[in-house]
């Protein structure tokens, strides 16, 4: 048997991530190195060495990845004529009304806000420009979103309508402002931000929709991150390397809470270890 017919049987070996397929791909390579070692020429001898050790890679990639869904991605991907992949989306964002989701892609070189139905219809860049954008967040009645840029060459809070118009600088401070998380009635906003210390260690504040009166929210040495609003909008969790952070081995990210004007600070999380995003 050539090596592309034992490449063939790798390829049909690996669909399931299970014993039997782990077994056919032990064949399969044991075939190639049988076969590599009955060539009387030194040359074909090392050609096959070269194949066998490409699909014995192959095969042990692909056998671990379909337990993350990557198997059939990958197998598609190496065959004639496949298509290159898909530019990688995040952040996704459901509207209020869950017809619809905003999430941040490369699809068009650049990362911006896209938005999109949830049939895969009516897909949309909404924000198309040249800086990047990111973190984008609903308003609670679904018309605007929020989001972050370094359109001015730093970290800003942006808010836009939901069909990308009225694109408005809502921080304009020349420090790092980002993370925004709308209020659950929608009148404010809180972020992270550097400003007013001169170390630019990150506190969490809030202001109105429209950028006016911002607000810092229980400053402190640490750094603070990633506010988000109770249901009732009465308290803010977030993370941060406040005191106590850890122990002898380090100090570690935990999770927060706060009223939503600063005072009645709690740590929610005094675990060991990193924990971090929090979402009520």
């Amino acid at each position: 048997m050539n090596e592309l017919a034992h490449m063939r049987r790798a390829y049909d070996a690996i669909e399931g991530p299970n014993e039997e397929s782990f077994a056919a791909a032990r064949e399969v390579l044991l075939g190639v190195i049988g076969s590599s070692e009955s060539r009387s020429s030194s040359r074909r001898r090392r050609r096959s060495v070269v194949v066998a050790i490409a699909v014995a890679i192959l095969v042990g990639v692909l056998l671990v990845t379909p337990a993350l869904g990557l198997g059939g991605r990958l197998l598609d991907l190496i065959r004639p004529g496949a298509p290159a992949p898909p530019p990688a989306v995040h952040a996704l964002a459901w509207s209020p009304n869950a017809r619809k989701i905003a999430f941040v892609s490369r699809g068009e070189g650049n990362r911006d806000v896209y938005v999109v139905k949830i049939d895969g219809s009516g897909l949309r860049n909404l924000t198309r420009n040249p800086a990047a954008d990111f973190a984008p967040l609903w308003s609670p009645d679904g018309r605007k979103i929020a989001f972050e840029s370094d359109r001015e060459r730093d970290a800003e809070i942006y808010v836009m309508n939901a069909d990308g118009s009225a694109q408005t600088n809502l921080s304009q401070n020349p420090d790092w402002d980002a993370t925004p998380a709308w209020s659950p009635d929608g009148k404010k906003i809180a972020f992270e931000s550097g400003r007013d210390d001169p170390q630019h260690v990150t506190d969490i504040w809030v202001m109105n929709a429209d950028g006016s009166n911002p607000v810092r929210l229980a400053p402190d040495p640490a750094f603070d991150h990633d506010p988000t609003w109770s249901p009732d909008g009465k308290k803010i969790a977030f993370d941060s390397f406040r005191q106590p952070c850890g122990d002898t081995n380090g100090c570690y990210q935990h999770i927060w809470s706060m009223n939503a004007d600063g005072t009645g600070l709690t740590q929610l999380t005094p675990m060991p270890r990193f924990e971090y995003g929090p979402d009520w």
